[in-house]
């Protein structure tokens, strides 16, 4: 168990358990997802790098909430990981700040994303990433994210209605 402190929350954090369980996740494909695993590391390395203190692989999230932008630009305006361990005393939830603070890494206080974690653990969230569109997708997708959790659900319900109305 590894313990820090950053800002006014203290850790204690089982890097190597946390590890093992971003090389078990199964990845969801659709293509905002894989737009976001292919870039994100090169592309933010001061927040992979901070990730990394918790034993979180950047390019592995549990939960991507995404939306598109103009000028083929994609806002992923929630990114959740888990972290197998605990804190107290998170008087300052939002624990970095990246890019002029345009990046921010928060404790998602009272949730948890959808995810097969076991024991004690908590959920690191990253808000603000922007990359551009590398890989060709309908632009029918106005929400997308991992096929588990709510946004999984509302995507099936958007494409049941699509069939419907053909």
């Amino acid at each position: 168990m590894k313990h820090f402190k950053i800002n006014s929350c203290n850790f204690d954090v089982d890097v190597e358990e946390t590890k093992q369980y971003y090389e078990s996740i199964t990845l969801c494909n659709c293509v905002g997802c894989s737009n976001f695993y292919l870039q994100v590391k090169t592309a933010y390395p001061s927040v992979a790098e901070f990730l990394n203190k918790f034993g979180v692989n950047i390019e592995k999230p549990d939960e991507i909430f995404w939306t598109d932008i103009e000028n083929g630009v994609i806002l992923y305006n929630t990114i959740d990981y888990t972290v197998s361990g605990s804190f107290r005393d998170a008087g300052d939830v939002v624990l970095a700040h990246f890019n002029d603070g345009k990046v921010k890494v928060y404790i998602t206080s009272g949730f948890v994303c959808p995810n097969s974690q076991q024991g004690e653990y908590f959920t690191l969230s990253v808000v603000g990433i922007e990359l551009p569109t590398i890989l060709e997708y309908p632009k029918t997708h106005i929400i997308s994210g991992n096929k588990r959790g709510i946004r999984g659900i509302f995507n099936r319900i958007i494409e049941k209605i699509k069939e419907l109305r053909h």
